[in-house]
């Protein structure tokens, strides 16, 4: 038997053991709805968020603001439990962002404007960046332990910056 055959065998045999698995595997009827090429990236993530609208899309760990005892300094203590979001919940997240982007007297965007992102992989962060996509803006992904004065704003820049951390979703 070939290399090949086997491995299909053992993925079929652990699928059958995890229904867990089983409940991840993509859905043909799902994915043959976005693959037309003449969809648009927004429309692409579109249909696939409601296709599998129910299923858990991002999870992120739990955590407490607490003071750590050898430093005194305040940060995370993780817990043992994940916060995960469905297809759906992430879907009107974006959507609400993209909108507030549409119809924001202050904050509006444009396709082809900047925003920049400060903060780690959260599930703020793919709320962003995917509202980006429905927006057709430009993402600019900013590393986390970027000092102030190392941040150059130009005073007529139409740049928005967020920050995806602790505190959730905010403009800076």
């Amino acid at each position: 038997m070939s290399s090949w055959l086997n491995a299909r065998n053992r993925l079929m045999a652990i699928m059958h053991q995890d229904p867990q698995l089983r409940r991840a595997v993509p859905v043909h009827a799902v994915q043959s709805t976005f693959q037309r090429t003449e969809l648009r990236d927004h429309e692409i993530i579109d249909r696939a968020l409601r296709g599998y609208a129910k299923r858990p899309a991002l999870g992120e760990r739990c955590y407490q603001i607490a003071r750590n005892p050898d430093t005194g300094r305040m940060g995370r203590r993780y817990e043992p439990q994940f916060r995960t979001i469905s297809y759906e919940t992430l879907r009107l997240r974006i959507e609400q962002l993209a909108t507030a982007w549409t119809h924001h007297d202050e904050h509006g965007r444009k396709a082809g404007e900047f925003v920049c992102i400060l903060g780690s992989a959260t599930i703020d962060f793919v709320v962003v960046d995917l509202a980006c996509i429905y927006r057709r803006l430009v993402t600019v992904p900013l590393p986390v332990n970027l000092q102030a004065d190392e941040l150059v704003v130009s005073p007529d820049s139409k740049t928005i910056y967020f920050t995806a951390g602790n505190r959730g979703l905010s403009p800076i």
